[in-house]
């Protein structure tokens, strides 16, 4: 995908995944790259951390950290000179001789500091962006959530556009595939699946704890045992993956699945999805799943609120509320499928987020 020949443009995105932050980020934004690639975009993707070669799907990759650190110990700079301009030194020194057209930032990390220091040397900037109290300079903010963002916060004098709701949901393409093929026939096809994934690190230890709250829906229901089947995803970056292995050793209806390169066909196959108010919530209500939520950092709160007023999720609580016994009861009434309690499944978006966002690079690129 490195290769450029008779490209329309240049995309350099600014991403991170490490263990501290998982891999949320860079799924999205590489799911972006994707449909930007196919529309005639070359991409590089630029980071300060190390990402694996197989994390990448074949996109060309620039680590930034020694050109950082060496900055950072040199006389160049102040002892106090900010951060965010650090990083965007080095993100523009890494990408002067590329001819790019676009710079893509998704993090929390880095913001209008940055932002403005990259567009004033004449790039146009797409920030992708969860919460809804950060200032931006950028000619694009871009979120799957259904609350625009305050103009008074977007900085650029030109005209920001706002590519904000579920119609931007940035799908991956092996959901769409899965999602149009047959789920799989097996003899196991009258049990309920429960699918169980918390991202590519879980630094909150939620995996641990449904795997504790089945053992104990199972041993308060013992037939259970012969009517539900689990798959656990446990991510690259996990820490815990040694003690949810043991965990799992007493539960015979438990199957691991360790860093799988997408949870398409789990997600295919599964009647109830347990998971983060991330990007796979997105995924598992494009693939009309019931979906049982946590939160587990500040920048989910605002989406998982919105999809709850829809009746799109049942959501648990953030992630230090959320005990055993909780989990079990919402656990519960999936497996029995209360009518009473019955959520919304009707689609909440389609495949086309990416391709909507494609379209407008292009169209304020023509201007």
């Amino acid at each position: 995908m490195s290769i450029c020949m008779q490209r329309v443009g240049n995309i350099a995105i600014r991403v991170e995944a490490n263990s501290e932050i998982g891999l949320g980020h860079l799924r999205r934004c590489l799911t972006l790259a994707k449909q930007l690639f196919e529309d005639g975009f070359c991409i590089y993707i630029i980071s300060l951390s190390s990402i694996s070669h197989d994390l990448l799907q074949g996109f060309h990759h620039i680590c930034i950290r020694n050109m950082y650190e060496s900055l950072a110990k040199s006389n160049i700079f102040p002892n106090n000179f900010n951060k965010e301009l650090l990083d965007a030194e080095c993100t523009l020194t890494a990408i002067k001789n590329l001819s790019i057209d676009w710079v893509v930032l998704d993090s929390y990390n880095l913001g209008i500091s940055w932002e403005q220091r990259v567009a004033e040397s004449g790039y146009k900037i797409l920030v992708i962006d969860d919460f809804r109290n950060r200032a931006h300079y950028a000619d694009i903010v871009l979120s799957d959530i259904d609350i625009p963002f305050n103009k008074n916060l977007l900085k650029k004098s030109t005209n920001c556009h706002q590519l904000v709701g579920l119609k931007y949901a940035l799908i991956d393409s092996y959901f769409i595939t899965a999602k149009n093929g047959h789920k799989d026939c097996t003899l196991q096809d009258n049990r309920k699946k429960i699918l169980i994934s918390y991202g590519g690190s879980d630094p909150t230890g939620e995996t641990i704890k449904v795997l504790e709250s089945i053992r104990l829906l199972m041993e308060n229901h013992p037939r259970l045992k012969q009517e539900v089947s689990v798959d656990v995803v446990v991510g690259c970056f996990n820490s815990n993956f040694k003690i949810i292995k043991e965990i799992s050793k007493n539960l015979d209806e438990v199957k691991i699945h360790y860093a799988p390169d997408s949870l398409a066909n789990l997600l295919k196959n599964a009647d109830i999805f347990l998971t983060s108010g991330g990007n796979s919530m997105i995924e598992g209500l494009f693939m009309q799943k019931t979906c049982l939520i946590t939160t587990t950092s500040k920048n989910q709160i605002l989406s998982v609120m919105c999809l709850l007023k829809k009746n799109s999720i049942y959501y648990l609580g953030h992630y230090n509320e959320v005990k055993s016994h909780t989990i079990c009861d919402f656990l519960l009434k999936s497996i029995k499928d209360d009518s009473s309690s019955k959520i919304n499944h009707n689609l909440v978006c389609d495949h086309l987020g990416a391709s909507r966002v494609s379209r407008m690079l292009k169209l304020i690129m023509s201007k």
